[in-house]
């Protein structure tokens, strides 16, 4: 009789653990989920929420385009330094200093582009992609002596494009 009750209290525990050991599981996953949402706003970037419609085919490239420019700030390939660099002595001082400067540059550009983008009207596109590449080039110039550079801006084109036709769309329905 006692074994039995035993070996029942046993077997509820393990069932309790596992039951536990799920949850726990579940509560990483979530955690690495919001770290990653946080250590991207970060550095400026959020899930875009433009207020005009579009295509679906738009919506996709602009997605397919954002995933890939989220790739890339994970990855450290966004916004790179070439050289390592050194504080008081200290590589590692030295390369807080590079990330530092890195997550300032991405905010400011990040900022930048949805700033623009946001003011895209199927009528002043080419004036809202000059001031993309101009903050492109700057970005890259300010950063030269410190050799951090932006591999790539297509991104942001994409995003530019995105709005534009769907703000061609709209006022060709006379909805905007």
């Amino acid at each position: 009789m006692e074994s039995t009750r035993t070996i029942k209290t046993v077997a509820e525990a393990k069932q309790r653990l596992a039951e536990f050991q799920r949850q726990l599981e579940i509560t990483r996953r979530e955690i690495m989920q919001v770290e990653e949402a946080s250590s991207l706003q970060e550095v400026g970037f959020y899930q875009r929420r433009y207020d005009f419609d579009a295509p679906e085919h738009y919506k996709r490239k602009l997605n397919d385009t954002l995933s890939q420019q989220k790739d890339m700030i994970k990855k450290k390939r966004a916004c790179v330094c070439d050289k390592e660099w050194t504080v008081d002595g200290s590589k590692q001082k030295g390369k807080q200093m590079t990330d530092e400067q890195i997550r300032l540059a991405l905010r400011a550009f990040n900022g930048e582009c949805d700033a623009a983008i946001a003011e895209v009207k199927y009528n002043n596109i080419d004036r809202i992609e000059t001031r993309i590449t101009k903050c492109y080039e700057a970005m890259n110039k300010m950063g030269a002596t410190k050799q951090v550079r932006w591999p790539m801006i297509d991104g942001f084109r994409a995003g530019l494009f995105y709005a534009a036709r769907s703000g061609a769309f709209s006022a060709s329905s006379g909805e905007r």
